[in-house]
């Protein structure tokens, strides 16, 4: 064969041969071309502060669509900007959208019944659920989650006045949420408005035999009363954080922001049953004639009623293991007075509840005094959990004897609300004549008990 047939029947082989690998080459700058920009617009996109420039540049082309939207990279990293963490497998853009539409709408919350306030309030609760916040070395407490409630808060009226509905029951939900913000409404800083303290004066010295008065119904006693607990929020938010009332506004002020109440830490999910060790309070109370004249009023009158308060006091709580006899005697005069449990026959012949936890304390209320303290878990509320139910002794020691003064023995009722920071409930009288069938003696002019509100908060 000749070497031009030669070089001829070598030219088709070169030829493929050369236009593969520059196809190679092409397809492989390609690809590669195409993986720089996808790397580059998926960091452009974490850049892109705004929601709107943010939609804007997904639209620019499909490289810029397909780096945000390919996988959860992106949304994941812009949500966990704002937000607390998700559970594993979670669809980080779906939650990212729902809660940036709900919370920038807002809400003009009237009660929780309108669709917008449902959207709204179903976020704050998932916030609330999912906030995991931390003290720093000041011991304040931080959250990204806290820090979208508070801008939300500011800009809505939900806290704005917690009981605007006025007759209107509001929507459970509104109410528990409401009350989770407790520590919110009482910060002097944050300056959120006091309202209708009238109607919550009223309910903070209601008759517990009234259902509205009543901290606890249902089944075992495991549902919560949430608009009486907001009364006692706003009653002591109104005495708290108003100079105008010269009650104790100059005590709370001058407290260390670390001694002052605080939202939680960790997870909701994660809190074990039982209370911390340093705290502080108050309690209000009206002369007795003033009580009964206050139940009586169907309506808020025109009279003013002047509530009396010692300032803070403080207490320290310690856990106990075995409970003494003197506890259990303590706790079946405390059960016949409240019936506060349901099954009351059981704390009347003297034994101990195993689903409880037991608590020594002492603290200082014009003379020394100790109390024993019973915790026990309540039931998730409105899909939120983490309630306590709070019962508490308080005496005084008797100088002239080894036991405490059996005429002024004083009984607390209340719920310890998510997280363990804040109690909220009921202080009254513990009449020592009460018989073991609970009935006789607990009535003073036939309007119920003597008692008033009282609020606990963690000092550490």
């Amino acid at each position: 064969m000749a070497a031009q047939d030669r070089a001829f029947c070598l030219l088709p082989y070169e030829v493929s041969f050369s236009l593969v690998c520059a196809i190679t080459i092409v397809f492989s700058s390609r690809a590669l071309t195409w993986m720089l920009h996808h790397k580059l617009n998926k960091n452009i996109a974490l850049y892109v502060e705004s929601d709107v420039d943010f939609c804007s540049f997904q639209l620019v082309c499909k490289q810029t669509y397909w780096a945000v939207n390919s996988d959860q990279a992106v949304w994941r990293e812009r949500f966990l900007d704002l937000y607390n963490q998700l559970p594993a497998g979670s669809d980080f853009k779906a939650k990212y959208h729902v809660r940036r539409k709900a919370l920038r709408a807002g809400a003009n919350f009237t009660g929780g019944y309108t669709k917008g306030e449902g959207k709204c309030l179903r976020v704050l609760r998932e916030l609330i659920l999912e906030s995991c916040a931390s003290k720093d070395e000041h011991k304040r407490v931080s959250s990204l989650n806290f820090n979208r409630i508070l801008n939300f808060c500011y800009s809505t009226n939900i806290l704005g006045d917690i009981l605007h509905a006025g007759n209107l029951k509001p929507d459970p939900l509104l109410a528990t949420v409401q009350l989770m913000l407790t520590p919110l409404c009482l910060d002097i800083d944050l300056n959120f408005p006091t309202w209708g303290f009238p109607d919550s004066q009223q309910a903070a010295y209601l008759d517990s035999k009234v259902p509205e008065g009543q901290i606890f119904f249902g089944r075992n006693h495991q549902g919560v009363n949430m608009r009486w607990l907001l009364h006692i929020s706003n009653f002591f938010k109104y005495h708290m954080t108003r100079k105008e009332e010269y009650s104790l506004f100059e005590d709370y002020k001058s407290l260390e922001l670390s001694e002052r109440p605080k939202m939680w830490t960790g997870k909701l999910e994660d809190q074990a049953l039982g209370l911390k060790r340093d705290w502080k309070g108050s309690y209000a109370f009206l002369d007795a004639a003033d009580v009964t004249h206050l139940r009586q009023s169907q309506f808020i009158s025109t009279d003013v009623f002047i509530d009396n308060m010692d300032g803070l006091q403080n207490m320290e709580m310690r856990p106990i293991t075995e409970v003494s006899a003197g506890v259990r005697v303590l706790f079946g005069l405390f059960d016949r007075s409240a019936n506060a449990l349901k099954d009351v026959e059981r704390s009347v012949a003297g034994e101990v509840d195993r689903s409880a936890l037991y608590y020594d304390a002492a603290g200082y209320d014009h003379y020394p005094f100790e109390a024993c303290i019973r915790v026990n878990p309540l039931q998730a509320q409105h899909g939120i959990p983490g309630w306590q139910r709070f019962s508490m002794v308080k005496y005084f020691h008797n100088p002239a004897a080894s036991g405490p003064l059996v005429d002024d023995l004083w009984g607390y009722e209340g719920c310890v609300l998510p997280g363990g920071e804040v109690i909220l409930g009921r202080w009254f009288y513990l009449d020592p004549s009460i018989p073991a069938s609970g009935t006789g003696g607990v009535d003073f002019d036939a309007h119920g008990p003597y008692s008033g509100p009282f609020i606990f908060w963690g000092a550490s």
